[in-house]
């Protein structure tokens, strides 16, 4: 009975006054007055007529009140008020060196609303310790992919937005830095080749490494050519800069880097191929139980199609394979497999194996067949080769292999049948034993960098004279070389302009004294001579020279300036002789003129003829999983690095950075996660998924040895919804360097199976518990046991909140058999007995009702709404015995709607907590409902004599889905719409595919569950955490084959587009945004429509309905123009879909939709998508 049940005596007042008037009328005489005024029979039968529908109004009350009696004696009752729940986070005061201990019942206020007088008092739950220690890091480690990402600033509020809790983008870097001072850090541009030798050079040439230098502020990119031949890889940088020094790892000095660009994860095994096919067949996800060649004739082709990193190049790549039926071959010829890869249009051998051999030609990558051709359970494995690419086949891209049969006359005599094939890779990484740096200097020119005349320096941005205006014997040019050209064995070239040649200003320089200069340098521990190409060069004219130092060119001092130098002597020969007087034959003396003319100088510049010798690298450093390693490379002994190393750890995982080590005392961590998009739970999504397999998450900590396991209480359940996790701070754990940071690390690692959703987090809050909208009464004292039949007690406050705890203090502790049976009701804390004084307290048990109870059971009713007790009448339970304030309840109080709390409003601590500066809370407090409406226990009752909790038909899956949880607002169960087993004759032995009736049985005994939660969300999604607990209830309540899978609802986007004209003018301005929140609340699934009890599944508005809501609306005059758009958010059946959806009723009976898309839409609610409103003042 869920509706109201039609009345006994449908007479209201008036019919009675009526119908007594007639009766009066005529057995007594009495007539009304003609004159229509009252007189005392009308009195007489008013009074009459109101006592009379008194009486019928209570008649009509006897349905209700039988069907509510019934209600009770069944056991149904009223659901109690809920409280909300909130996550209250604990501040220290500033500066304090001790951990702080909030106990538990610490009780936190929110202030009253408007029209509210009282403040909503939250309580927390259990004892939490406010740890001083800091969370400042946060990093994903996606180890299967080798990406990570640093969410620390959404971990810690400094961004507000979601993360993938075990998955991440940014790759994991893998580098090589190489230096060599000083030919990278000369100055001048140059060319730089790096030659590597290593065994490995065709795989370094073939991977995809990017090259960088610093150059001061940042590591700029540079253009690599790279070769591999002769044992060698040849990387050429051209146009770099002179490098500055950069520190790392410790050492400073010029630096090259070298980046691998690909993931290079640890090596795997287990993995399902992304596709497979068969023949010229489309292709299809899994392998499991499928004929590689045929079932019954044999084909040609096998395809699979691997994803990466199993395809990249340098991976060793094994393909497990058991079979479930191992192939068979003739006995007069082996059948031959070969191999090939995908490569644009061409198929590319990788090998040939056979049922005779594992290995018939190995090829370049050293295919071996350890499975015979599929004959026997094994491994098949080769080297990805260089030129593997994603390809697209059959309308799939991957990285696609394939086994062809080779067409000789061989043919297997049985086919094989895969049970499983699954894909594992593993690395040989290359390795490098030696480095060697080469440079050629980019032909410009350089100013010298200091020069001198004697002792005196040389300004050489002007005209200058080498030796002096008046050169003598053994005068001496001092030039300095540039750093940056400066190299071992290398010659160097300089330019001469002179001022004084043949057209020059000043007179050309006197070569009449045959000048003759040496050249000569510093090679540690003196002067030695330098080889000039033109020896007999004297600065007589302008040229060009090639000057090679001696060896062991060092720098030296002249002038106080360090450097590179050479000294050019002038050594014989002159440019002119000073002025003198000349004897004559007759004695006398004539004065003969000055002749200096010594070279002057416009301009010298410096340069490098060629390439230098390659010079070893002394140092280079390795980077992989964020740990730098620095390698001395000693040219004297052989040596041997790893550049790039797989990732060391092979799960994934969720790490924790703190600032210094936890006390040895609980510690609690809240986890906010993020609730999942509604098209992640949608059923497409979640098609084939079991909600309740299990997924490995396992706590663990950094300490001396390594990675510990720590014993934590996780209550997210896997990340499926927001929770604490608590754990005892380790005595060990340490500082460690992760993620190139030294802190405290937690881990939370993905150790097995997969997540039917990619969890999402959004704040990870250290001293952070919960706390409910309650407030604990303990021990009260709720009277005197009397020993009489169905005593009555009442607790002080009300209502009573599930969870009281009731104990009675008995003269005598219960019998052995009687205890056993309390411990199993009420926990190991039933009977409770005190030496000082000794007493024994007995916890009692609560019912619905004492129809089942015994004279001797310890039972009691509770009235939650009065907090009403009763005991039993010592028919049915038991008596409470006499004593004196022998009944004790321990209780909580609370709860309703009030305490639905926006963020950062529970912040009123009711009593100081020493050492607490503050509290709040990042997230509304939530959950929080008032008395389960009568109309709704009234509805609920029935239903569980109908399914006694058994689910067999859609009703009672539904009926069953809202008993799972408070929380499931709606629920529509979808059975198979095609199945029907009167209608079918089957043979399980002769499958037809193809056939209506075979294709529809895949459906039978399966059942989908919708499940929609309470929300104010425009699209109320389930969070994995409600699906696994209806899951789980309604698995527990029917048939062990049922298909079941419970999944949120599909959705259907509803976008109006209207022109809306005013009824005034005035307020133009209101009416647009009026009507787009009429219409948001009139489209919302749960709370929309006319009625405002929402959306059923399936249902889609009308243009009437849209027309009459915006009518509606204040300051709406009229509609003149509505269009209605709506969108099916699915990523398989969109197109379909929407082609249904604007349909209209006549074409749908015309063309029935598809039982496809039947089912999709019985699973779809409507949301309210961004409207368009145009306001206009005529129309």
């Amino acid at each position: 009975m869920t509706g109201q049940s039609p009345p006994i005596d449908p007479r209201d007042r008036a019919a009675l006054v009526a119908q007594t008037t007639a009766l009066a009328t005529r057995y007594s005489g009495w007539q009304p007055p003609a004159d229509g005024r009252p007189d005392g029979g009308q009195a007489l039968i008013g009074v009459f007529a109101r006592f009379a529908e008194l009486v019928v109004q209570r008649l009509n009350q006897v349905p209700e009140r039988d069907y509510l009696a019934f209600l009770n004696l069944i056991g149904t009752q009223p659901s109690p008020p809920l409280p909300a729940r909130v996550p209250l986070t604990f501040r220290l005061a500033e500066g304090s060196r001790t951990d702080a201990l909030v106990p538990a019942g610490t009780q936190v206020a929110a202030d009253p609303r408007d029209g509210e007088d009282d403040e909503v008092v939250f309580e927390t739950g259990t004892d939490l310790v406010v740890t001083r220690s800091r969370l400042l890091t946060v990093v994903v480690d996606d180890a299967p992919h080798d990406t990570y990402d640093d969410r620390s600033a959404e971990a810690t509020g400094d961004q507000d937005e979601p993360f993938a809790a075990f998955t991440a983008e940014l790759p994991v870097p893998h580098q090589l830095f190489v230096a060599c001072d000083p030919v990278l850090t000369a100055e001048g541009t140059k060319d730089v080749t790096l030659i590597l030798a290593t065994p490995d050079g065709t795989l370094l040439d073939g991977w995809p490494i990017s090259w960088t230098y610093w150059d001061g502020t940042r590591w700029q990119s540079a253009e690599a050519d790279t070769t591999s031949q002769d044992g060698a890889w040849t990387v050429t940088l051209t146009g770099l800069p002179q490098l500055p020094p950069y520190e790392v790892n410790g050492t400073s000095a010029g630096w090259l880097r070298a980046q691998l660009d690909m993931p290079l994860p640890h090596g795997t095994s287990g993995l399902p191929p992304d596709a497979v096919a068969i023949g010229s067949r489309a292709p299809q996800d899994s392998a499991d139980g499928v004929f590689p060649f045929g079932q019954t004739d044999q084909g040609r082709f096998f395809y699979l199609s691997v994803g990466e990193p199993v395809a990249a190049l340098g991976a060793d790549v094994r393909l497990a394979i058991t079979l479930a039926r191992p192939g068979v071959a003739g006995p007069a010829t082996p059948v031959r497999l070969v191999w090939s890869y995908k490569d644009g249009d061409e198929w590319r051998r990788l090998g040939e194996s056979s049922t005779a051999a594992e290995t018939a030609d190995a090829g370049d990558t050293g295919l071996r067949d350890g499975t015979l051709a599929m004959t026997r359970d094994g491994e098949i494995s080769f080297r990805v080769p260089a030129d593997w690419p994603a390809e697209l086949f059959q309308g799939r891209s991957g990285h696609w292999l394939r086994a062809e049969i080779v067409q000789d006359g061989a043919a297997y005599t049985r086919l094989p049948q895969l049970a499983s094939l699954t894909l594992g890779f593993d690395w040989d990484p290359p390795t490098v034993t030696g480095i060697e740096v080469r440079t050629e200097t980019v032909p410009e020119p350089v100013a010298p960098p200091g020069a001198f005349t004697n002792g005196t320096p040389l300004d050489v941005t002007k005209d200058f004279h080498p030796f002096g205006e008046q050169p003598r014997f053994n005068d001496t040019f001092y030039l300095a070389c540039p750093e940056s050209l400066v190299r071992p064995g290398a010659d160097l070239t300089l330019d001469v302009t002179l001022t004084n040649g043949p057209d020059g200003p000043v007179p050309p320089v006197n070569t009449d004294g045959d000048p003759r200069i040496v050249w000569e340098a510093w090679d540690g521990s003196g002067w030695r001579p330098a080889t000039v190409d033109d020896p007999d060069y004297a600065f007589t004219a302008d040229a060009t020279l090639l000057l090679t130092p001696p060896d062991g060119f060092a720098r030296t001092e002249v002038g106080d300036v360090e450097g590179h130098w050479l000294r050019i002597r002038l050594i014989g020969g002159d440019y002119g002789v000073a002025a003198g007087y000349t004897r004559n034959s007759d004695g006398s003396y004539e004065l003969v003129d000055a002749t200096f003319a010594p070279p002057v100088v416009t301009t010298l510049s410096w340069s490098s003829p060629g390439p230098a010798a390659p010079v070893p690298a002394p140092v280079c450093v390795t980077h992989n999983d964020f740990r730098l390693t620095t390698h001395h490379l000693d040219p004297g002994t052989p040596w041997s690095v790893t550049p790039f190393t797989p990732h060391l750890e092979q799960d994934s995982a969720l790490y924790l950075g703190f600032d210094q080590p936890f006390d040895t005392r609980p510690v609690t961590l809240y986890l906010q996660v993020e609730p999942p998009e509604p098209e992640d739970v949608a059923a497409d999504r979640l098609a084939g998924t079991d909600l309740t397999d299990p997924v490995g998450l396992v706590w663990e900590y950094g300490g001396p040895d390594g990675w510990q396991s720590l014993a934590a209480v996780d209550e997210t359940a896997t990340l499926s919804g927001r929770g604490t996790v608590r754990f005892v701070g380790p005595a060990d754990l340490t500082a460690r360097e992760h993620f190139g940071q030294s802190r405290c690390w937690l881990r939370l690692r993905l150790r097995h199976g997969s997540f039917p959703v990619t969890p999402r987090l959004r704040r990870i809050l250290p001293n952070t518990t919960w706390a409910t909208q309650a407030v604990t009464v303990t021990d009260e004292i709720l009277g005197s046991g009397t020993a009489e039949a169905g005593q009555r007690l009442s607790t002080a406050q009300s209502p009573v909140l599930a969870g009281q705890r009731l104990v009675v203090r008995e003269p005598e502790r219960p019998t052995a058999p009687e205890e056993a049976e309390l411990t199993n009701a009420e926990g190991a804390d039933a009977v409770t007995v005190t030496e000082d004084p000794e007493e024994v307290w007995v916890r009692w048990h609560e019912v619905t009702d004492f129809h089942r109870s015994g004279p001797l059971d310890r039972h009691y009713t509770i009235d939650r709404r009065t907090g009403e007790i009763s005991f039993g009448d010592g028919r049915a339970g038991r008596v409470v015995p006499r004593g004196q304030s022998n009944i004790r309840v321990t209780y909580r109080t609370g709860g309703g709607a009030e305490g639905n709390r926006d963020a950062g409003t529970v912040v009123t601590l009711k009593s100081a907590v020493p050492s607490i500066d503050s509290v709040t809370h990042h997230e509304p407090a939530s959950g929080g409902s008032a008395w389960e409406p009568l109309d709704r226990v009234r509805a609920r009752g029935p239903r569980s004599l109908r399914h006694r909790d058994r689910a067999v038909t859609a009703q009672d899956f539904e009926d069953l889905a809202y008993e799972s949880s408070a929380e499931v607002a709606r629920v529509r169960a979808v059975p198979p719409s095609r199945y029907d087993p009167f209608d079918l004759w089957l043979d399980p032995a002769a499958p037809q595919p193809g056939d209506a009736h075979t294709e529809a049985e895949a459906d039978a005994g399966g059942v989908g569950v919708v499940v929609v939660p309470y929300s104010g969300d425009p699209r109320p999604a389930p969070g994995l955490g409600l699906l696994r607990r209806v899951e789980e209830y309604l698995r527990a309540r029917c048939g062990p084959t049922t298909a079941l899978r419970v999944t949120g609802p599909e959705w259907i986007e509803v976008t109006v587009a209207a022109t809306v004209v005013p009824s005034s003018p005035d307020i133009a301005g209101l009416v647009g945004g009026r009507v787009e929140q009429t219409l948001e609340r009139f489209l919302h699934p749960l709370t929309g429509g006319a009625d405002g009890t929402g959306w059923a599944f399936g249902r889609k508005p009308h243009r009437s309905d849209l027309y009459a809501a915006i009518e509606a609306v204040d300051g709406v005059g009229h509609v003149p123009a509505l269009t209605v758009t709506q969108v099916a958010h699915s990523d398989d059946l969109g197109d379909r879909l929407e082609e249904v959806l604007g349909r209209s009723l006549a074409q749908l009976a015309a063309e029935p939709v598809s039982p496809e898309l039947t089912r999709w839409l019985e699973r779809a609610l409507v949301f309210s998508g961004r409207h368009r409103i145009t306001v206009t003042l005529g129309a």
